[in-house]
């Protein structure tokens, strides 16, 4: 029995029973397309100028004689167009000049024969260099890359020019997303008079499809994730700072001879209970895809690394959120870890001192073996107290620019990335095993120790120090590429260099003409963007390949110009209003200015509490009642009689017009109050205790029943008695424990009011 298979079985296979590929996706096995045209331009010169024959030509640049023959007959048939209307136009310019000689009397008859001969010696003595010139422009006017091309809608130099401006915006770290892309092809499109699809003009964007093609023809682009880059970090690496850094670096090599294993860096990172998950298989029609975590929001663990230029390191430091640190926050942890808590889970100067210690321990460093310490300015890492324990056990501390430790630091450059990756897989198989567990701080350090294991390894170190250009020692380890992002600043430290963009020097704005209808076509306010021709020169004329009208292309950067921005001094200074820098911390001119800037912060602090304290006893005073009414000085006009000339500043007098407040006691002479003595403080005393809360200051007056200790005692407080400065204490006691520190001033003894025995139990205080 024949069984006859369906024609729609079969159409999905090819002759050898494979399947079918789609025609987007063929791929040509030979490359008998491509033809270098080099070749044949210079195959045509030599056939025209019966140098060679067709034939002998053809077989001397590889070339096939068909396809040499078809060139050939397209540049002469372009040359007869050519020549037919240069023709027409001398005939008409003759005409127009006979016409104007009958019309003159004294116009010479001869001269429309001669100018006849001219232009009949000049097209003979250039028809070869014409022709020559069009075979040129034959071979060179295939603009879109492939002569098979029908409906691009850019040329291969508008394409390159349009490609060239999304890597130079994405440098600058101002890339262009699809849909901005669409609508600059539109734009581009439009300012350079290219055909494009109706589609374009209703929807004022490119298609999908335009796109996909234009980053298949161009490999260099692609869609791509980009990583949250602050304006400050932009700005902060440039040719300047990171110049200064290496002088620092290199003066310190030659001075100390340090070997790769005496070259430290170390730096910290966030260990969240809560990290991202990684990609998962899921359906694909599936509309949200979720992984099981801890929680909404996670806590930190502050996780310092320490590695050094050999490729070795040394073992980590942790700092748990917590008060009192026990044995048990490092189980599991990398063999030698060092572990440190601390409130909030940040690291401290305090604790950061604890770190030198470990790394002094672990490598043995002193005045005669010192060690390079290189790290980031944070704030904890440069207290005084840090730098002279550097300075007492032979560490030189180098610190990095602000703002460049993603360029210049070696663990975030290429040790934390890998180490960030291989932790959210250990926490993501850690809940696949857990099922229904929550992570804690208390498995971090074990979960840290797999990813610690496979991403702090010697390769991975040892690349991290090498592209920053740190060992082995290569200060021109950056480019231009790489400080692209300054080039936003109006003032930046250098220019691209781009082959495009000096084009648009010599820009400029001109009335456009469509010589076809004769009218004038309104582009932009009747101004289309062009640029110069160069002009030919005689000489010009005689070279065979010369092509005599060039006409540059438009830039898209012309119509859309890369984004600026002017340097203010908010950007050169940093929060504390002093200019950033690299410096070595351990040099006595920097310790000197660190000891002065401590001394001034310690001054400016003092003062604060002080002002702090004077705001605080004018809160109590008025609480109190005893608040004097502030002078005030009564200022009226000039009575009539008073001689306008006279001075007015010196008449003075009480009056019912406007109130002027006199100034209030100054804030040196309640600074200088004595502040509350614990030691004065005992039981039965009368208190007024300060209640701190987000925004505001409640003070409160309380009668001090017991006394812990010197600074913490208990109190029961009173209410004040609305609409008077009187106070009592509530039917239900309101009993509290407050520390000396919150004790803002200490009362005299209450005075009584006379009468009955509710007036009687009313208590008064008055602050001499």
């Amino acid at each position: 029995m024949t069984v006859v298979t369906p024609f729609a079985a079969v159409l999905p296979l090819g002759l050898n029973g494979h399947e079918r590929k789609m025609v987007g996706t063929y791929k040509p096995k030979t490359d008998r397309n491509n033809i270098n045209e080099e070749n044949i331009e210079d195959a045509i010169r030599e056939v025209l100028s019966k140098t060679l024959s067709i034939r002998k030509a053809a077989d001397k640049y590889g070339i096939k004689s068909a396809t040499l023959q078809h060139r050939i007959e397209k540049a002469r048939k372009l040359f007869e167009a050519t020549r037919t209307l240069s023709t027409n136009e001398a005939s008409s310019s003759l005409q127009a000049e006979s016409s104007l000689s009958q019309a003159g009397p004294s116009s010479p008859q001869i001269a429309p024969s001669m100018e006849m001969a001219q232009i009949a010696v000049s097209s003979a003595h250039t028809t070869t260099a014409a022709l020559s010139s069009h075979t040129a422009t034959a071979t060179s006017s295939n603009i879109y890359g492939s002569k098979y091309t029908v409906a691009q809608v850019f040329s291969t130099e508008q394409e390159k020019a349009l490609t060239q401006y999304l890597l130079n915006c994405s440098k600058m770290h101002y890339g262009l997303t699809l849909k901005q892309l669409l609508t600059l092809a539109y734009e581009y499109a439009e300012s350079s008079g290219c055909n494009y699809p109706k589609s374009w003009k209703e929807n004022k964007c490119a298609g999908k499809d335009w796109a996909a093609g234009f980053r298949k023809r161009n490999p260099e682009l692609s869609l791509r994730k980009p990583e949250n880059t602050s304006a400050a970090r932009s700005f902060a690496f440039n040719k300047a700072a990171v110049a200064q850094f290496h002088d620092n670096y290199e003066r310190i090599m030659r001075q100390y001879n340090f070997t790769p294993d005496q070259i430290i860096n170390l730096d910290e990172t966030g260990i969240s209970t809560v990290l991202s998950t990684p990609k998962v298989i899921a359906g694909r029609k599936q509309r949200q895809v979720g992984q099981i975590v801890s929680a909404e929001r996670g806590e930190l663990v502050t996780f310092c690394g320490v590695i050094t230029a050999t490729g070795s390191s040394l073992p980590p430091v942790y700092v748990f959120p917590r008060v009192h640190y026990k044995d048990h926050f490092l189980n599991g942890a990398p063999d030698g870890s060092l572990g440190l808590v601390n409130r909030s889970g940040w690291m401290t100067s305090e604790l950061f001192i604890r770190v030198l210690k470990h790394i002094q321990r672990l490598t043995s460093s002193n005045k005669n073996n010192p060690i390079l310490i290189i790290c980031d300015n944070h704030e904890s890492h440069i207290s005084i107290e840090a730098v002279n324990y550097c300075r007492d056990n032979g560490m030189v501390y180098l610190s990095l620019p602000p703002h460049t430790s993603h360029k210049l630091q070696p663990l975030d450059v290429g040790v934390f990335g890998p180490f960030k990756g291989k932790l959210k897989i250990a926490f993501n198989d850690w809940h696949i095993q857990n099922v229904g567990k929550i992570l804690t701080i208390y498995s971090i350090a074990e979960l840290s120790k797999l990813a610690y294991l496979e991403s702090f390894t010697p390769k991975n170190i040892i690349g991290s120090f090498s592209k920053p250009g740190i060992w082995p020692i290569n200060k021109l380890v950056f480019g231009d590429n790489d400080f692209a992002p300054i080039d936003i600043f109006s003032t930046g430290y250098h220019d691209l260099t781009d082959e495009n963009t000096h084009i648009t020097q010599d820009l400029h704005f001109v009335d456009s003409e469509i010589s076809q209808n004769n009218e004038v076509v309104d582009r932009e306010q009747n101004k289309t963007p062009t640029l110069d021709a160069d002009p030919v020169s005689v000489s010009d004329a005689d070279d065979p390949l010369h092509v005599f009208s060039s006409k540059a292309i438009l830039t898209p950067e012309v119509f859309r110009p890369y984004p600026k921005k002017a340097i203010t001094d908010s950007v050169l200074k940093r929060k504390g209003g002093e200019k950033g820098r690299s410096r070595i911390y351990t040099e006595t001119p920097e310790k000197n200015r660190l000891e002065s800037l401590r001394n001034e912060k310690n001054r400016k602090t003092e003062l604060q509490k002080a002002k702090q304290h004077v705001k605080e006893l004018k809160t109590a005073k008025n609480l109190l009642g005893l608040t004097e009414p502030k002078k005030k000085k009564r200022v009226t006009s000039l009575p009539a009689e008073i001689d306008s000339d006279s001075s007015q500043d010196e008449v003075v007098m009480t009056s019912d017009s406007e109130d002027i407040e006199m100034p209030s006691e100054s804030e040196e002479e309640v600074i200088n109050e004595e502040p509350v003595n614990p030691e004065h403080i005992n039981i039965g005393d009368f208190l007024l205790i300060k209640f701190e809360k987000k925004k505001t200051v409640i003070h409160y007056v309380a009668k001090v029943v017991f006394k812990y200790n010197v600074t913490e005692y208990k109190v029961l407080y009173l209410r004040k008695k609305a609409g008077s400065s009187k106070f009592i204490f509530p039917i239900v006691e309101d009993k509290a424990s407050v520390d000396v520190r919150d004790v803002v001033l200490q009362l005299p003894k209450p005075t009584f009011s006379k009468g009955t025995s509710r007036t009687s139990s009313l208590y008064s205080f008055s602050v001499g």
